[in-house]
C-alpha cells in the first residue's frame, strides 16, 4: 500500500507545474555557471577553472544550501495537501495505516526531489559541452568530480532535509513550523561556516548542508590541489554527514512513535476560531448604521487587528529574535579591536537582512492568505466595508509590526556599541540608521510582497517567485555594477567615518530612500486594485477590472506616487 501511495504523491508533483520549474532553476543556474561568465557560484575562485574538482564542490555545496527553499515547497506539498484541502478527516477514517500513509508520502516527495535535484549535475556537464566554451580553460572531464559532491553534498542534504521537514510538518500539521525549521536550519548554517572562517574547525559539525565542513577540510589548499584533488571524503566532512543524516533518521523515528490519526488540539481548530472571533470583531463594529462608519474607522479598525495577530503570531517573534540574535553576533565580531559606530551600524544591517527578507516575504503573504487558510475569508468579504480600506488597515498594521521588530535591532546595535566603545555611536545615529536604512528596506520589500500575492493568487507559487527573485536580485547585486535607481529598495555605495559622518553621500541616500518608498508605494495600490475579494474571476476580468478602478481617483493617487518616485530619482541622479 505504501508504494501505491508513493506513485500517486509522485504523480501529483510531476502534474504539479512548481516542480518543473524548480528543476529549471537548478538548470539554468548550473548551466549557466559552466557555460559563460555571467553566472558566479562559488566565492573566491580566482583563476580556476569552473569545473575543477574543488569548484565543482563548492558549487555544488552553494546551490545545495540555495536549494533548501525548494526542499521546502516539495515537502511542504506533500505532508500539508491533505490539511489544505480538509481531507485529513476522511483519510483517518480508511483502513489506511499510519507507516503507510507516512511512508508513502515521504517516498513519492522523496522522489520527485531526486528528479528535480539531478538537474544540478546534469547542468554543470552540459554547461562545459556547449560550443562557445572555450576548452583551454576547462579542466579534463573526470566523472569522480561530479559523482563525489553529489553523494556526498547533495543526495544526503535532500534526504536530511525532507526528513526534518516532513516531520516537523507531519506532527504540527503548520506550514509555519516548517518555515521556522528552515529558518533554524539556516541559522546554524551561517554560524557552521563563520566558527569555521574564525579558526574553529569543528563549527563543521554545526552546519546541516555541509558547506562549513568542506571549508575545513579544504582550507589549506593551494590553487594546484584545489585544480587536480578530489574532494576528500573522511575527517570533518565525513563526521558531518553522519551527524547530520542521524538527525535525519532520528526526525523520521519521532515522527512514526508520535504521528497519530487525529485532528490535535494545537491545530486548525484553534487557529480557525481565533480568526473567526478576530475576524466578527472588526465586522461587529463595522454593521452599525453606515453614517457612523467612516473610511478611517475601517483602516483603524483592520490595522489593530493585523498589529495584534502578527505580534502575537509566534513565527513572526521567532523570526526577530534570531535576527536580533545574529546580527549581535557578527556585530560583536566587527571592526577588530577598535570598531567605530559605521562598523556596528553595518554589521547589524547586513546580517539581519536574511531575515527581513522572510519576513517581507512570508507575512505579506500572510494579508492575502490568513482569513482563506482558515476558511473565514467569506465572512470578511462581506463586511460592508470599501476594498481599498481594508487593505490600508491591512497594510499600516503589518508596517507597525515591522517597525516594534526593527526595534530589537536598535537596541542590539546601541548595546554593542556601547559595551565596545564604538567611536561615534549615539542614539541619534543609530536611530537615523535603523529607521532611515533598515525599516525602510522592510518595508519595501514587504509592498512588493503584497502585490505579488496580491496578482499571482497561489500561495506557494508567490513564495517561490518572492523567494528566486530575491536570490536573483542579490547575485546581480555582486556580478553586475547596477545604479541604486535599477535595483529595488537598494542604496548607492556609501562609507561613515567618525567625525564626517556619511559626508556628501547623506543627501544622494536619503533621495533613493524616498525613490523606492514611492514605488512601494505605488506597490501598495496596485494591490489594493488588484486585490480578490468574493469569488475569484478570470485574470483577463480581473485586468480589465484593475484597468476601470485605475480611472478612479486611486489612479490619481498612484500617477501622484509615480511623479513623486521620478522626481526623487532625478534628484538624486543630478546629486
Amino acid at each position: 500500500m505504501w508504494r501505491e501511495v508513493a506513485r500517486f504523491e509522485a504523480r501529483l508533483q510531476q502534474r504539479e507545474f512548481l516542480t518543473w520549474v524548480y528543476l529549471a532553476v537548478f538548470f539554468l543556474l548550473t548551466f549557466g555557471y559552466t557555460s559563460s561568465g555571467a553566472v558566479e557560484l562559488v566565492t573566491g575562485r580566482g583563476t580556476l577553472p569552473k569545473n575543477a574538482p574543488w569548484a565543482l564542490a563548492q558549487a555544488m555545496a552553494g546551490v545545495t544550501a540555495f536549494g533548501q527553499v525548494i526542499t521546502t515547497m516539495i515537502t511542504a506539498t506533500a505532508v500539508m495537501r491533505d490539511v489544505a484541502t480538509r481531507q485529513q478527516e476522511l483519510l483517518f477514517t480508511t483502513r489506511l495505516t499510519r507507516r503507510d500513509y507516512l511512508l508513502g508520502r515521504w517516498a513519492g516527495a522523496l522522489a520527485a526531489m531526486f528528479v528535480v535535484y539531478a538537474a544540478i549535475p546534469v547542468g554543470l556537464v552540459a554547461g562545459t559541452l556547449m560550443p562557445w566554451v572555450d576548452r583551454a580553460v576547462l579542466h579534463p572531464f573526470a566523472l569522480s568530480s561530479y559523482l563525489r559532491p553529489l553523494l556526498m553534498l547533495v543526495l544526503p542534504n535532500v534526504l536530511l532535509v525532507s526528513a526534518c521537514f516532513f516531520a516537523a510538518g507531519a506532527m504540527r500539521r503548520s506550514f509555519m513550523a516548517i518555515l521556522l525549521l528552515g529558518v533554524g536550519l539556516v541559522a546554524l548554517w551561517s554560524t557552521g561556516i563563520s566558527l569555521v572562517r574564525d579558526g574553529a574547525p569543528w563549527g563543521a559539525l554545526v552546519d546541516p548542508f555541509g558547506n562549513a565542513a568542506l571549508e575545513a577540510v579544504t582550507s589549506g589548499w593551494g590553487d594546484a590541489e584545489r585544480a587536480g584533488r578530489a574532494m576528500p571524503l573522511g575527517g570533518w566532512l565525513l563526521a558531518n554527514r553522519a551527524l547530520w543524516l542521524a538527525v535525519g533518521v532520528g526526525a523520521l523515528a519521532w515522527l512514526a512513535r508520535g504521528f497519530h490519526f487525529e485532528v490535535t488540539a494545537s491545530t486548525a481548530p484553534r487557529a480557525a476560531d481565533a480568526s473567526a472571533r478576530a475576524s466578527v470583531a472588526p465586522a461587529a463594529a463595522l454593521t452599525r448604521p453606515a453614517r457612523h462608519a467612516t473610511r478611517w474607522r475601517v483602516v483603524r479598525c483592520e490595522a489593530g487587528w493585523t498589529l495584534r495577530w502578527t505580534l502575537r503570531e509566534r513565527g513572526f517573534r521567532t523570526l526577530a529574535a534570531l535576527g536580533a540574535l545574529n546580527a549581535l553576533a557578527n556585530a560583536w565580531r566587527a571592526g577588530g579591536a577598535h570598531p567605530d559606530a559605521g562598523m556596528i551600524l553595518a554589521a547589524v544591517q547586513e546580517h539581519s537582512r536574511p531575515f527581513l527578507i522572510l519576513v517581507a516575504t512570508i507575512y505579506a503573504g500572510e494579508l492575502v492568505w490568513r482569513e482563506r487558510d482558515v476558511r473565514a475569508d467569506a465572512m470578511r468579504d462581506v463586511v460592508p466595508a470599501g476594498t481599498g480600506a481594508l487593505v490600508a488597515g491591512k497594510i499600516w498594521g503589518i508596517l507597525a509590526a515591522q517597525a516594534v521588530l526593527v526595534a530589537p535591532l536598535l537596541l542590539v546595535a546601541l548595546l554593542v556599541g556601547i559595551v565596545r566603545d564604538a567611536q561615534g555611536m549615539s542614539l541619534a545615529l543609530a536611530l537615523a540608521w535603523i529607521g532611515g536604512l533598515v525599516y525602510p528596506f522592510l518595508a519595501q520589500l514587504t509592498l512588493l510582497s503584497l502585490l505579488v500575492h496580491a496578482v499571482v493568487q497561489h500561495k506557494v507559487a508567490g513564495h517561490v517567485l518572492l523567494i528566486i527573485g530575491w536570490v536573483v536580485a542579490v547575485a546581480m547585486e555582486r556580478t553586475l555594477a547596477l545604479p541604486a535607481l535599477a535595483r529595488f529598495a537598494s542604496l548607492p555605495p556609501y562609507t561613515w567615518t567618525a567625525g564626517r559622518g556619511f559626508g556628501g553621500a547623506a543627501g544622494t541616500m536619503a533621495w533613493i530612500v524616498v525613490y523606492w518608498s514611492a514605488v512601494a508605494a505605488a506597490c501598495a495600490l496596485l494591490a489594493s486594485v488588484w486585490w480578490v475579494r468574493g469569488v475569484e474571476g478570470r485574470p483577463r476580468d480581473r485586468a480589465t477590472g484593475a484597468l476601470r478602478q485605475l480611472h478612479s481617483a486611486s489612479g490619481w493617487l498612484l500617477v501622484a506616487s509615480v511623479a513623486l518616485a521620478a522626481i526623487a530619482g532625478a534628484a538624486a541622479g543630478s546629486r
